[in-house]
């Protein structure tokens, strides 16, 4: 087996907790469009109710997720009910709910800065493939990591998408002395998880073969994504998804922590 030179990464749920945050912010989007689109009280799902059901559907756009999770809760005998609902609309207003959220509920997975500063000191390149936006990962990660002083990058007005994302990259990389990190978003690519074409994208951007990296996630989506890209799979199992769901997935090896992924990472090097 060839050396691991780089770990490609899903974002929220495998670095960043914000598993409160992306839940809380859909519910709160869905709970106030249904009011304006007059559907009663009694009919809107409570947190708890949301909360259980829309593990089942993030991995896609946030749009998707919307769709997916709504039809699972609805379903049969509230037809009226989707129908009142434009899930474009939907999605377009939650934005602001997120960034009102987001410095309170996104946070980096336990020691997340010392396994990036491992990464550094090893040598490792870094991928994120996401299926959120530049803009999702400007601001999620920017409150996340305060120390990069970027916490109000994704509110500065006119400077490019383009141009906060390349800030964002070489701060990361010069705080944690990464040789090389990338960021492929759904704004870089024409499809989503599972598909691997954000993992292709990012290999090829790092320039390196499937063989010398691995895939960390914590979905089924992304270990699909990454069996079709020929990559060494990890699943994470403090995400979206339990041991048993990732394993069904076919990992390769599921971790509990970045701690564990980083043991995992040094034995393949050995």
């Amino acid at each position: 087996m060839h050396k691991i030179k780089a770990i490609i990464s899903g974002s929220d749920g495998t670095l960043l907790d914000s598993l409160y945050f992306i839940r809380r912010g859909q519910y709160e989007a869905v709970a106030e469009y249904m009011v304006e689109a007059g559907i009663g009280r009694f009919d809107i799902p409570s947190y708890e109710e949301y909360e259980s059901v829309i593990n089942q559907s993030v991995g896609g756009s946030t749009r998707d997720t919307f769709e997916k999770t709504l039809r699972r809760m609805l379903g049969k005998g509230h037809e009226k009910q989707l129908e009142k609902i434009d899930f474009n609309n939907l999605d377009r207003r939650l934005g602001p709910i997120q960034d009102r959220l987001a410095p309170l509920y996104v946070h980096p997975f336990y020691d997340l800065n010392g396994f990036l500063h491992w990464m550094g000191k090893q040598g490792l390149y870094l991928g994120l493939f996401t299926s959120g936006s530049r803009y999702h990962i400007i601001r999620n990660w920017g409150n996340a990591l305060p120390a990069l002083g970027y916490m109000d990058l994704f509110q500065k007005v006119g400077v490019s998408e383009d141009e906060k994302m390349h800030a964002l990259v070489e701060r990361v990389k010069a705080t944690f002395g990464l040789q090389k990190f990338t960021i492929v978003t759904c704004d870089d690519t024409a499809a989503t998880k599972p598909d691997p074409e954000g993992i292709e994208k990012t290999l090829k951007m790092l320039g390196i073969k499937p063989t010398e990296a691995i895939m960390v996630g914590d979905l089924e989506a992304d270990i699909k994504a990454g069996k079709e890209a020929r990559v060494l799979t990890v699943g994470i199992s403090h995400g979206f998804s339990t041991v048993e769901e990732l394993q069904k997935a076919n990992a390769d090896k599921v971790v509990h922590s970045l701690a564990e992924l980083r043991e995992f990472v040094e034995s393949l090097n050995q």
